[in-house]
């Protein structure tokens, strides 16, 4: 049973982050949460655009 919440909360997690990253690409390098200074995006899109 704690397999699953394991294996749940890592596809949740990467469905967020898959979100965040689509919605940062969409309105620009603002961002959904304005956060963008925090992380480099080219960690998150492999070089950036």
């Amino acid at each position: 049973m704690l397999v699953w919440v394991i294996v749940l909360l890592i596809v949740a997690f990467a469905a967020v982050v898959f979100w965040i990253d689509r919605d940062r690409k969409r309105h620009g390098s603002t961002g959904a949460m304005g956060q963008h200074n925090d992380i480099d995006p080219g960690q998150w899109t492999g070089g950036g655009s």
